[in-house]
C-alpha cells in the first residue's frame, strides 16, 4: 500500500503538501538540536535495524530474493555510516575560526555550518536500506527534516522503511512517503533544500530540472557514479 507517514490510504496531492508544510515548520527547531540529540536518533536508527534483523531480511528476500547475507551487508554500511558521524559531529559542529580579510581587520571571522533545513532523499531498488537510510543518517544528523521516497520497485522493503521511521521520528521531523513516479512528481513540486537522488541518468535529469525551480542543492548518484 503506498502511504505517507501518519495516513493508511494512498497520500494525496494535498497530504504530501501538509506533510511538507510541517516540516518546514518544524526544521528551525530542528537546527538547534545539540549532537548529543543528533547522535541519540542515529542510534535508535541502528538499534531498530539490529531488533528487527529477521523482518529486513524477509522484506529484502520477498523484493529482490536476496540471501541474508546481502541484508546483512547493507545494514553493517548504515551501522558504519551511523557510527563515523556519531564519532565525528560534535567536532564537525563547531565554528570554525578563520582569518578575516584586510577589510575587516580588528574582526573575528568564523564559518558557521547550519543544516540545510528541508531534504529529500529518493532512493533506488537496488540497495534499498542502503541507498536510503545511508543518506538519511547524513540528513538527520546535520540537523535537518527529511522526507524519503524509497523506490516502489522494493515495496515489502518501503513498508519496512516505513513502519521503521514512522516508530522512531514524528512525520514532521523525519517520514516516508510510499509510491511511484506519481507520488516522486508531487514531491518534487515541493522547495526543498537539498535533494538527494540515486537512480537512472534519464530521472537524474528531472530530478534536477525540479531542484533548478527552487534553486535546490542536490546530490545525484546515477548510473552506479
Amino acid at each position: 500500500m503506498e502511504e505517507a507517514h501518519g495516513t493508511k490510504h494512498p497520500p494525496s496531492r494535498a497530504e504530501i503538501a501538509e506533510l511538507f508544510a510541517a516540516q518546514q515548520r518544524r526544521a528551525p527547531d530542528l537546527a538547534r538540536m545539540d549532537a548529543v540529540a543528533r547522535r541519540a536518533r542515529l542510534r535508535r536508527i541502528v538499534a531498530y535495524l539490529q531488533e528487527h534483523t529477521g523482518e529486513a531480511q524477509a522484506a529484502l528476500q520477498a523484493d529482490l530474493r536476496r540471501a541474508p547475507i546481502d541484508t546483512t551487508a547493507e545494514m553493517l554500511m548504515v551501522k558504519s555510516e551511523a557510527d563515523f558521524i556519531g564519532r565525528h559531529l560534535k567536532r564537525w559542529m563547531k565554528p570554525q575560526r578563520v582569518r578575516s580579510s584586510l577589510l575587516s581587520l580588528g574582526t573575528t571571522s568564523q564559518i558557521r555550518y547550519e543544516p540545510k533545513g528541508n531534504v529529500l532523499i529518493l532512493g533506488t531498488w537496488n540497495a534499498p536500506f542502503a541507498c536510503n537510510l545511508v543518506p538519511a543518517i547524513g540528513a538527520i544528523a546535520a540537523g535537518n527534516a527529511v522526507i524519503l521516497k524509497p523506490s516502489e520497485l522494493a515495496p515489502h522493503t518501503a513498508a519496512f522503511l516505513g513502519r521503521m521511521i514512522s516508530t522512531l521520528f514524528a512525520p514532521e521531523e523525519v517520514a516516508v512517503v510510499e509510491g511511484g513516479a506519481e507520488r516522486a512528481a508531487e514531491l518534487l513540486e515541493h522547495p526543498f533544500h537539498h535533494i538527494y537522488f540515486t537512480g537512472s541518468s534519464a530521472v537524474g535529469r528531472i530530478v534536477m530540472r525540479a531542484a533548478a525551480r527552487h534553486l535546490a542543492s542536490v546530490t545525484l548518484e546515477m548510473g552506479g557514479k
